[in-house]
């Protein structure tokens, strides 16, 4: 290869259909990341598989291209059994919640 020549990304392969795939998981996840409703800690990742095949004259590379996130889900709701309370002779059912603290206002 001579320095006058170009070299392209395959990731700039198919008018850029490979590199709008890996964008698109990479933008779920960060996505995910930015989500409060999911822990903090949980490792997401995006795992970019390409495949190469020829065929036997060796003249034309099939390239196919695959990318795929792991998210980290989210964390369950918790809620307390109803309790109740006597007021005036008359059973009020309370409902008690866990309250998350970026929740409150």
């Amino acid at each position: 290869m001579t320095t006058n020549e170009q070299r392209s990304s395959l990731l700039q392969m198919a008018k850029g259909a490979i590199q709008e795939r890996v964008d698109y998981e990479v933008t779920r996840v960060v996505d995910n990341l930015l989500d409060m409703n999911t822990e903090a800690k949980t490792k997401r990742k995006v795992v970019l598989t390409i495949t190469m095949t020829t065929d036997v004259d060796r003249r034309v590379v099939k390239v196919e291209a695959s990318a795929k996130s792991t998210l980290a889900p989210a964390m369950p709701v918790q809620v307390l059994p109803t309790l109740w309370e006597l007021t005036n002779s008359q059973a009020i059912g309370k409902r008690v919640f866990k309250r998350i603290q970026w929740m409150l206002f």
